[in-house]
């Protein structure tokens, strides 16, 4: 049987969407670009503390969790397949990374966001192990050495933090003029001796001598020249929303604009989750965004006159 709805993005928010979906028994089918479901939750290495009722230390756990309990039949899924192209249409067509097309009059786009990734002169060129993007994974970057992370966020501070328990000094490098984390944090942060924070500063260029790790900052005081044994960055997110534009509209920084249904510009086209949750992206959010998108998406379908 066709799908009526195609779900573009295998995470909370998707997975979500697909279980309201089967659970009205509407043929969907869930297009995840990766090798298993579950998106972000797998990089989650906290304790799960925004879901109520739900006991999990990881993001795994959690998402362990939620495939035991949403049960999608095999064929309604097609991993390791990434839409690079969404042409609107009263039967919409979603071109797959292997020239293949899917064809639906509903789809809900649930890609998520990434994180941004640092573009930076000389940081390809350096070893790959003195990079980081999680001191979770990665606490022993720089144990007994000198560290850096680069962010202003809630993460980067976290990330200081961890890191400077193990390591012999951590600088916590944030291009604006204050912290952007929360009071606990920046307290936290204020109260480690071994964290220096250095404000209105920008990583200008990385390369790698005997010395170590060195990261070229511009300060409001010139240029200075950081050493350290590995750096994480913390830089934020980007919204997956490429291949959706034309004719999809999204907002000067990518994510999608949608209404508080999930509904988009284009009539048939849902956004749910992190792809267009730019104000407040969590686990609690996106599992309601996905609900709701599917309830709208299934509005939608009894709209055209099917039978569902």
């Amino acid at each position: 049987m066709r799908p009526l709805i195609i779900i573009v993005g295998g995470g909370i928010a998707g997975l979500t969407a697909a279980a309201r979906c089967v659970s009205w028994q509407v043929p969907i089918l869930l297009v995840e670009q990766q090798q298993r479901l579950g998106g972000q939750l797998w990089w989650i290495n906290n304790k799960i503390r925004d879901y109520p009722g739900v006991e999990a230390n990881t993001g795994s756990e959690f998402c362990l969790q939620v495939l035991s309990q949403i049960h999608l039949p095999r064929e309604h899924i097609l991993l390791n397949q990434q839409v690079t192209r969404f042409l609107a249409g009263s039967e919409h067509r979603l071109v797959l990374c292997d020239g293949r097309e899917l064809t639906a009059p509903v789809v809900i786009a649930a890609t998520g966001a990434s994180r941004r990734i640092p573009v930076i002169p000389g940081i390809s060129d350096v070893d790959h192990d003195r990079v980081s993007m999680s001191a979770t994974t990665d606490r022993e970057l720089a144990a007994g050495e000198a560290a850096a992370v680069v962010g202003g966020g809630d993460g980067a501070a976290e990330n200081a933090i961890i890191l400077a328990r193990r390591s012999k000094h951590v600088h916590l490098i944030c291009r604006s003029t204050e912290l952007r984390a929360r009071r606990p944090f920046r307290e936290a942060i204020l109260n480690t001796d071994n964290i220096s924070l250095h404000l209105s500063a920008t990583v200008r260029e990385v390369f790698q001598n005997k010395l170590g790790l060195v990261l070229r900052i511009d300060t409001l005081n010139g240029l200075s020249e950081l050493v350290v044994a590995g750096v994480v960055f913390k830089l934020g997110f980007v919204p997956n929303s490429q291949g959706w534009t034309p004719p999809v509209q999204t907002n000067p920084r990518g994510f999608i604009v949608a209404n508080q249904n999930g509904k988009t510009n284009v009539p048939g086209l849902f956004a749910t989750g992190d792809v267009n949750n730019e104000s407040s992206p969590s686990i609690a959010a996106a599992v309601g965004q996905g609900a709701i998108a599917a309830h709208s998406a299934y509005k939608y379908l009894r709209h055209l006159g099917y039978d569902v």
